[in-house]
């Protein structure tokens, strides 16, 4: 198999400038929702039991849910990512975070509230993947650990500004209606994540990905990339580099793909049976110690 050489970029470049500052900020949005959407249900617990009559159980799984749906929306949002663009994919999120926010606000029994909570689950899940990667990949590599981050650290603001969302609302004698403002104030951010999304570029690796080689090269000069040419033709290698191993990857039997991954680490079949052997020995002979002991 062909190997790509990567060459390093000198310090001064990937310089920071403001369309990739707007950028990060608005795709970390969806790390701002994620964290809201997940932690605002904890202040509207007692009134959603004594409106509805839950249970202990009914009431774990009115929480819950979105979690389950977290689960579903992180391993299925890569299929729109890639076929779309993480843009337009975390577009189609906003719409789903703002529709779960005004559904729960509305929700005319226990059922629909459920729904739409789970509804946003799948929002948060499909941004805590679309969110980083789309950062990831227009970000230069000087600053990608640190931009990454920021998408983070919305998620733990998110939670924070939950809770004071939640004691601010309390303190406006709303009534009955309160727990319905409670879970629908997130509507008002997801609306703006929405509208911001239309303010940026889409991923230039999608673009090289997709073949528009033009549109990813104009990105690259306008996030300030120093050598657009440079950095686009490393982005295509590596795209080439990924299918190549991917196609012979999957011509391969998986017996045969894991005695390559072996031999890649200059493995022979003497070292696995040697290694395996030794810590087969070390950890039974741990074992037998603990054993020991506790007798």
């Amino acid at each position: 198999m062909s190997s790509v050489a990567y060459t390093r970029k000198p310090a001064h470049e990937g310089k920071l400038n403001s369309l990739l500052i707007k950028s990060t900020v608005v795709a970390a949005l969806g790390g701002l929702l994620f964290g809201f959407d997940t932690a605002v249900i904890a202040g509207a617990t007692k009134a959603l039991t004594d409106l509805f009559h839950l249970s202990p159980a009914s009431l774990g799984l009115t929480v819950a849910i979105a979690l389950w749906g977290t689960i579903l929306g992180a391993l299925f949002a890569g299929i729109p990512g890639d076929k779309y663009g993480r843009r337009d994919s975390l577009r189609g999120l906003a719409v789903l975070f703002f529709a779960s926010a005004v559904g729960c606000a509305l929700a005319w029994n226990w059922l629909s509230l459920v729904i739409f909570r789970f509804a946003a689950g799948l929002a948060i899940g499909g941004s805590s993947v679309l969110g980083p990667m789309y950062i990831a990949e227009i970000a230069p590599a000087k600053w990608r650990g640190r931009l990454v981050g920021f998408f983070q650290f919305n998620v733990v603001f998110g939670i924070l500004l939950a809770y004071f969302s939640n004691y601010l609302i309390g303190t406006m004698s709303l009534g009955a209606s309160e727990w319905r403002w409670k879970l629908g104030v997130s509507a008002a951010p997801a609306a703006f994540f929405f509208l911001m999304l239309f303010q940026i570029p889409r991923s230039p690796r999608w673009l090289a990905k997709k073949g528009r080689i033009d549109e990813a090269r104009m990105v690259l000069n306008e996030i300030g990339e120093d050598n657009a040419e440079e950095e686009l033709s490393h982005i295509v290698e590596s795209i080439d580099a990924e299918h190549a191993g991917a196609s012979d990857w999957g011509h391969k039997s998986p017996l045969h793909n894991v005695s390559d991954v072996g031999h890649r680490q200059g493995w022979t079949q003497e070292d696995v049976t040697d290694r395996f052997g030794r810590n087969r020995c070390v950890l039974g002979g741990r074992f037998g110690d603990i054993q020991y002991r506790r007798a």
